[in-house]
């Protein structure tokens, strides 16, 4: 039979190794808003460019697109930390950039979307 102190011991490593487990499940991307930030970037070049992409027409693009579109292209580039369900369903963001060729009132644009080390979004 354990004596009250085994039983304490026990207890006390169980609670660490759960709550160092639970520290490295939120160390990375959190859609539940825990943990590390995910920060969705979009960076607008003109023209087409060498990396090629997925050509969209912004008339077709959802409104949370557009207005991303719209915000890169005013600043060259726009960022936004990532909350569930914020990233338009267009989009791709992981460690590597993604690209988009918009036509946007009769010229292309490059869109690059890429999100911060570690996180993947949509």
């Amino acid at each position: 039979m354990a004596s009250d102190y085994s039983r304490r011991r026990v207890f006390r490593l169980t609670s660490a190794a759960v709550a160092g487990t639970s520290v490295a499940a939120l160390a990375g991307c959190s859609s539940l808003g825990l943990g590390r930030t995910c920060e969705l970037h979009h960076e607008v070049l003109d023209g087409d460019s060498s990396y090629g992409g997925t050509e969209l027409a912004y008339a077709e693009l959802s409104d949370r697109a557009k207005e991303l579109f719209r915000k890169a292209l005013k600043q060259d580039s726009y960022v936004v930390p990532y909350r569930g369900g914020n990233a338009p369903p267009e989009f791709s963001y992981s460690d590597e950039a993604s690209a988009y060729i918009i036509d946007y009132e009769g010229t292309n644009y490059t869109l690059m979307t890429y999100t911060s080390q570690g996180c993947t979004v949509g």
